[in-house]
C-alpha cells in the first residue's frame, strides 16, 4: 500500500514552534475566536442561496478595487493577549484598511443574499471580527483611535450597505479581551491537554516487544521526514503494520496530525492504533469524523429546527458538550461522540467538526481535507503549518482528488425541467441549453463564456423559485449541479480540462469526442 506523509518546510515549522513558544501558549486565528465564543442559535439547512458563497470573492475584490492610495487591502495582522493568565497569539486578515483625509477606517465586507432592508445595525459575529482587526491594528502602529465600517454588498444587484462605528484603542482592546475571557475554560483545558501529552510522550515507546519484517525501517523514514520536514512516499507491503509505523513516529514527535482515509476499516485500524499507544501511556484527543448521513441520531437527516431536535438550539449548546468532553474523553470515537451529543442535545456531526479544531489527532476522510465544498476551513495558518498529514492508500486520492474538483452538467436535465417551469426560469434554462449545444464535442483548456453565463442565469433565477418550494425536487437536483460547476469554476486553472461528451458515453469513452448532443464536463486532467 502507498502511504503519504507530508510535513512542510521544516525551517517554517522551527520558526512557528520558536516563535509560538517564545510569545503564546495559544495559536487562534480571530476566525476561530469570534466564531467559537459567538456561535448562538438553531442548525437550519433549509434553502439558502449558495451564489454568495460562490461570488463572495469576486465581489470582495470589486470593492476593494474601489480602493486608491494609501489604501490597503488583504492586511495580515497578528499580536498578543495575556488573559487570565494565558499568553494568545492572535492572527487575522482584514479585508481593507482605508485612509482619507486623516481618517483611517478597518473594513470588513461580507456578501449576503438577504436584503439590504433587513440589515439593520450587522451581525455581532460581523462586527467582533472587525473590531478584532482594529484592535490588532491599532496596537501595532500605536493609533488611539479608529473607525471601522462593516460593508455588507447583495450578491443578485451588487448594491452596498455599510455601518461605521468609531472606536478608542482602549474600547477595542476591552473588546478583545472580553472574547479572550469567554474562550478561557477552553484554553485552560487545552492547555492542561497538552501538558499531559508532553509529559506522556516521554515515557512512549513503540507498543510491541519486536518489529516486523521492514517495519524499524518504515518508522525510521516517517520519524526522519516528520523531524526534518520532507515529505515520504512509502510503499509498503500488507502485513507490515503499515498504520501504527506512521502514527507512532508522528505521535511521538508531537504536533497537530490529520489521519486521512478512503475506506472505513482503515479508520477502525487507525483508532486501535491511537489506543494501542494509550494503553502503554499516551495521554492525547483523537477524534474520528463521520459522515453525516451515517452519524446522523433521525430516519432522514434533515437538519432543521422543527424536524430534529438536536438541529434545535445546536449553537446555544455545543461549547458546554465540548468543554465536557476534552475535560473527560481522549479516543472520540463515533459511540464517545453519539454519547455526549445525545446528553447535551446537539447534532453529532456538526459537535465532531467543531471538536476537530481543538484536539491533536483527527481521523477521517480525505474529503475532510481535500474537497472543496467539505473541507475543513476555519484552522489559522499556524495550524495548518504544524499539521502532519498521512494520506492512507494515497494512490487512491488521485481519481477521488480528480472527482473532487470536478463537475459536470447535462443538457437532457435541463431539457426536461424547461417543460415544468415558467418565466425567467424558462427563458434562463432555454438559454443554457442553447449555449450547452453549441459547443462542439471535445477537449478544451477553458470553459466555454456562454456555458459560463448561461449557467450563473440560470442560478440566479433558480434561487427565486427555490425558497417557495418544498422537499426535493428536479429544480434543486440541477441547483445544486450548477453551483458545484459554478464552485469548480473558481478553482479552473491549468491543470484542469473542459471535456464535451456524447450523453450516452460518457468523458472515458473512447469514442466521446465524436459529434452529438451531449453532455458538459470540467475537470481536472488528473494531476493532484
Amino acid at each position: 500500500m502507498l502511504v503519504s506523509i507530508h510535513m512542510p518546510a521544516v525551517d517554517r515549522i522551527e520558526e512557528e514552534r520558536e516563535e509560538n513558544a517564545m510569545d503564546a501558549d495559544i495559536a487562534l486565528s480571530v476566525r476561530e475566536l469570534v466564531e467559537f465564543v459567538l456561535k448562538a442559535g438553531d442548525i437550519d439547512s433549509r434553502f439558502q442561496p449558495r451564489s454568495s458563497m460562490l461570488t463572495g470573492t469576486r465581489l470582495h475584490q470589486k470593492l476593494q478595487r474601489r480602493y486608491e492610495e494609501p489604501d490597503e487591502k488583504e492586511v495580515h495582522l497578528k499580536g498578543r493577549k495575556v488573559v487570565d493568565g494565558i499568553s494568545y497569539q492572535i492572527e487575522g486578515r482584514c479585508d481593507g484598511i482605508i485612509h482619507r483625509e486623516g481618517k483611517i477606517m478597518v473594513e470588513e465586507i461580507k456578501s449576503t443574499a438577504r436584503s439590504l432592508d433587513e440589515l439593520e445595525e450587522g451581525k455581532r459575529v460581523h462586527w467582533a471580527q472587525a473590531e478584532c482587526y482594529a484592535s490588532l491594528l491599532t496596537e501595532e502602529r500605536c493609533w488611539d483611535a479608529i473607525h471601522v465600517r462593516l460593508t455588507y454588498i447583495h450578491i443578485g444587484t451588487e448594491e452596498t450597505k455599510s455601518f461605521t462605528r468609531e472606536y478608542d484603542r482602549e474600547e477595542l482592546q476591552g473588546i478583545m479581551i472580553g472574547l479572550l475571557q469567554r474562550y478561557t475554560p477552553f484554553a485552560e483545558v487545552r492547555l492542561r491537554n497538552e501538558e499531559n501529552l508532553e509529559e506522556s510522550l516521554t515515557r512512549l515507546s513503540f507498543p510491541f516487544e519486536t518489529f516486523r519484517k521492514g517495519q524499524r525501517q518504515l518508522v525510521g523514514a516517517v520519524y526522519k521526514t516528520v523531524t526534518e520536514g520532507k515529505t515520504l512516499f512509502a510503499n509498503a507491503p500488507t502485513g507490515t503494520g503499515k498504520t501504527i509505523s506512521t502514527l507512532f513516529p508522528v505521535v511521538k514527535e508531537g504536533g497537530r496530525w490529520f489521519y486521512a482515509t478512503a475506506k472505513t476499516i482503515s479508520r477502525t485500524v487507525a483508532e486501535d492504533a491511537v489506543k494501542l499507544m494509550e494503553e502503554g501511556g499516551l495521554s492525547t484527543r483523537a477524534l474520528t469524523i463521520t459522515a453525516k448521513d451515517k452519524i446522523c441520531f433521525k430516519d432522514q437527516t434533515i437538519c432543521q429546527p422543527d424536524h430534529c431536535e438536536f438541529a434545535c438550539g445546536h449553537y446555544d449548546r455545543v461549547n458546554g458538550a465540548i468543554l465536557d468532553i476534552l475535560q473527560k474523553e481522549t479516543l472520540m470515537t463515533r459511540p464517545v461522540i453519539e454519547e455526549y451529543a445525545k446528553a447535551h442535545r446537539v447534532c453529532p456531526f456538526e459537535f465532531s467538526i467543531d471538536l476537530s479544531y481543538l484536539v491533536e489527532g483527527v481521523i477521517g476522510d480525505y474529503n475532510y481535507l481535500f474537497d472543496p465544498r467539505t473541507s475543513l476551513k476555519r484552522f489559522s495558518d499556524s495550524s495548518k503549518k504544524q499539521t502532519t498529514l498521512l494520506i492512507d492508500e494515497a494512490h487512491n486520492l488521485v481519481p477521488r482528488g480528480r472527482d473532487m474538483h470536478s463537475a459536470s452538467l447535462t443538457s437532457t436535465v435541463f431539457t426536461a425541467l424547461a417543460a415544468t417551469v415558467k418565466g425567467e426560469l424558462s427563458t434562463a434554462i432555454r438559454s443554457l441549453t442553447e449555449a450547452l449545444k453549441g459547443v462542439s464535442p471535445g477537449t478544451y483548456e477553458e470553459v466555454d463564456s456562454g456555458v459560463t453565463d448561461g449557467v450563473r442565469a440560470f442560478v440566479e433565477a433558480a434561487e427565486k423559485e427555490l425558497p417557495h418550494m418544498e422537499g426535493e425536487s428536479p429544480l434543486l437536483e440541477a441547483y445544486f449541479e450548477s453551483t458545484q460547476f459554478l464552485r469548480i469554476l473558481q478553482l479552473y486553472s491549468k491543470e484542469h480540462r473542459t471535456l464535451v461528451t456524447h450523453a450516452a458515453w460518457g468523458r472515458d469513452h473512447p469514442q466521446a469526442h465524436l459529434p452529438g448532443p451531449g453532455s458538459f464536463f470540467a475537470s481536472g486532467d488528473g494531476r493532484v
